[in-house]
C-alpha cells in the first residue's frame, strides 16, 4: 500500500493523540488502518498506547493479543520504556505477553542479517556517482524511510539506506547500541564502495532521529569520511556528551544541514544546543526551524533535499 498515504493516516492519529484525544486517535486507526496490511504492527502498538492512556486496559490486552496472534512482536524496550503503558506495567496478562515478545525477539535478533538496498541514479547520469547513504530512525526499517530520500536518484545520486542490526519490533530496526550502531554504519559504508561507482570525494550522510545522530557520530569520530550531513530532527539525547567529539572536529570542514521541530518536545533543545557547539568550533551547520514540526519529516521534504544536498557539496 502507499507509504505516504499511510504516513499521513499516523499523522492524523498523532495530531489527536498530542491534543489527548486518545479514543479518537484509536477509532480512526481501526477504522482505517485496515487499509494498510504493511503497517498492522505499528497500528497495533498505536492502539495498545491509545487504548491504555483512554483508560482500557483491557482493550489494550485485547490489542496486544491481537498483535501476536498476527505473527507480530514488539521488543522489551519498547514495552517497558513507552510512558504510553505505564498502566499495563506488572499486570500478569501483560506480562505473560511481554515474555513471549522477548522469545520472539531472541529468535529474530538471532536470524537478523545485514541489508541495505542501493537504489541507483536515473539512467541518464554518468557513474560514478555521488552517495547519499541515509539512516532511518529508532522503531523503523531501510524500506520504511526509503521515499524520503529516494528523490535523490532522479539528480544523480546514489541512494544507500543502511538498516539497523538491531531488532525492535516485527519489521522494526533500532540504532540504540551505540558501539553496534557504528559498528553497523561503517561495514555498510566500505560495502558501498567497494560494491558501486562511488565518487568518494561526494559522499553525504542522512538520517532521522537517531539514526540522524549516528550518521553524525561517525563523521566526527572519523568512523565514516564524508562531505558532510543532512539530520531531520536528530536524537542526541544529552548534548554536554557531544563536546568532546565536537571540539575533536574543530576546523574540520565538515558541514551540515539540521532540520529541527520546535513541537519536537524530546529532542529540539538539545539539537539547537549541538548546533551552537557546532558553530563555536568552526563546523559550517545550517539550521532550518519548523515551527509547526515535531518528530517528524517535515512536509514537501524533495525540495529541503535537495537545497541540503546542494548545501552540504557546494553545488
Amino acid at each position: 500500500m502507499n507509504g505516504k498515504a499511510a504516513e499521513e493516516l499516523f499523522d492524523r492519529a498523532f495530531a489527536l493523540y498530542e491534543r489527548g484525544a486518545y479514543a479518537e486517535a484509536d477509532a480512526l486507526l481501526r477504522q482505517e488502518g485496515g487499509a494498510y496490511p504493511d503497517h498492522e504492527a505499528r497500528i497495533l502498538f498505536w492502539r495498545m498506547c491509545l487504548t491504555t492512556l483512554a483508560g482500557q486496559p483491557e482493550e489494550a490486552i485485547r490489542v496486544f493479543e491481537q498483535a501476536l496472534a498476527s505473527g507480530h512482536w514488539y521488543g522489551e524496550r519498547m514495552l517497558r520504556a513507552d510512558p504510553d503503558l505505564a498502566a499495563l506495567q506488572g499486570r500478569d496478562d501483560f506480562e505473560r505477553l511481554v515474555e513471549e515478545c522477548i522469545a520472539r525477539q531472541a529468535a529474530a535478533q538471532a536470524a537478523t542479517q545485514p541489508y541495505m538496498p542501493v537504489l541507483r541514479p536515473a539512467a541518464q547520469f554518468d557513474a560514478p556517482y555521488p552517495a547519499l547513504l541515509a539512516l532511518h530512525a529508532n522503531a523503523s526499517s531501510a524500506g520504511e524511510s526509503a521515499r524520503y530520500w529516494q528523490p535523490a536518484t532522479g539528480w544523480g545520486w546514489l541512494v544507500a539506506l543502511p538498516q539497523s542490526t538491531q531488532v525492535a519490533a516485527s519489521g522494526m530496526f533500532n540504532w540504540s547500541d551505540r558501539e553496534q550502531a557504528l559498528a553497523d554504519l561503517t561495514g555498510y559504508y566500505h560495502s558501498l564502495l567497494e560494491s558501486h561507482p562511488v565518487d568518494q570525494g561526494c559522499i553525504v550522510l542522512g538520517g532521522m532521529s537517531l539514526g540522524a545522530a549516528t550518521a553524525i557520530r561517525a563523521l566526527l569520530t572519523g568512523r565514516v569520511r564524508a562531505r558532510g550531513f543532512i539530520a531531520v530532527v536528530p536524537a542526541f539525547g544529552s548534548a554536554d556528551s557531544w563536546e568532546p567529539l565536537i571540539a575533536e572536529a574543530a576546523d574540520s570542514g565538515l558541514c551540515g544541514v539540521m532540520l529541527l521541530g520546535e513541537q519536537d518536545r524530546y529532542h529540539y533543545d538539545s539539537a539547537v544546543r549541538v548546533h551552537e557547539m557546532m558553530r563555536a568550533h568552526g563546523l559550517d551547520v545550517r539550521v532550518t526551524t519548523y515551527p509547526d514540526l515535531s518528530h517528524r519529516f517535515p512536509p514537501g521534504f524533495e525540495p529541503v533535499l535537495q537545497s541540503a544536498l546542494a548545501f552540504v557539496t557546494g553545488g
